[in-house]
Order: structure tokens, then sequence, then C-alpha cells
């Protein structure tokens, strides 16, 4: 069901992220992954009945997804990489080169879920949407305090 989502935000121009569990920018996973940082969700594809979502860390070339699909890995064979440069040529996309340290990498969407805690949407409409304005206050005596979920203490924050 989520593939089906990811496809459809995709098709209506979602902005598309994924958030890696809590940790500190320091902590990388022994795979690549960058704890308690944002991605790029930037494309969805299935190749040989493998669905893939390419990913890209904003930090660029510091570090990459190391496992199956990664830039480097086995499973990317010459007729693979055929197929998903034809499918980012047929979406419109400059077709990303696979191998290149550019922070830019594809994943399973098993490997996805085993290694994002966290999916963000954004889109963008037309000037016939109206704005809607919210105005609050950051209170710990209004119990509107708050920051970031990641510590216990996140409502105590004056």
């Amino acid at each position: 069901m989520f593939w089906e989502k990811l496809k459809f935000w995709q098709t209506k121009n979602y902005l598309m992220g994924a958030g890696s569990p809590s940790g500190s920018d320091a902590d990388v996973s022994p795979l690549g992954i960058v704890q308690g940082h944002a991605y790029s969700i930037l494309d969805t594809a299935e190749i040989d009945g493998v669905k893939l979502i390419q990913l890209r860390n904003p930090w660029g070339d510091e570090t990459e997804w190391k496992g199956a699909w990664g830039d480097k890995s086995r499973e990317w064979t010459q007729k693979r990489k055929n197929a998903i440069y034809q499918h980012m040529r047929a979406r419109g996309y400059k077709a990303t080169e696979i191998g290149v340290d550019d922070g830019i990498f594809w994943m399973s969407l098993t490997d996805f879920f085993l290694n994002y805690s966290t999916i963000y949407l954004c889109r963008f409409f037309d000037e016939t949407w109206q704005e809607i304005d919210y105005y609050g206050s950051w209170s710990v005596a209004e119990n509107t305090a708050g920051g970031s979920t990641n510590h216990n203490t996140c409502g105590n924050n004056p």
C-alpha cells in the first residue's frame, strides 16, 4: 500500500523526504545512513520485480548507502543500469550515474523500511488555493512549548 501511495505522490509532484531514526548527525550506520538526518526522495522504480527508491543525502558525497542496490553493489548489472537510465530519461530526469560518489543512491523498499522512520511530504498548489495562517505561542505556562522530539524534555522547553 505504501508503494502505491509513494508512486501517487510522485506523479502529483510532491516534494518528498525521509528521516532516519534519531541520533546525532555524527552517527552513521554501518551501511552508510546518517542517523537523525533528512534525505530527499528523488524517484521510484521497479527493476526485475524489485521496488526501488532513489534517495539523496543533502551532504552530497560524504556518505551513501552501502547495502544492496547501493552504488557499488553487485545488484547493478549493466542491463539493470541501462534499464534505470532509460526509466530516468523517460520520466524527463537527468540520468544520474550509478557508482559516482554524489550522495545519490538507490535502495530497495524493504531496506527503506529498515533504515528510515519518517516520511515528509510537501505539495505545491497553484494560485487558486488560499493561504491560512495560524498564530500560536511558545509557552510552558500554556503547555505549548516543544522542540525536537528526539529528547524526553521537549515539552519542558521554555
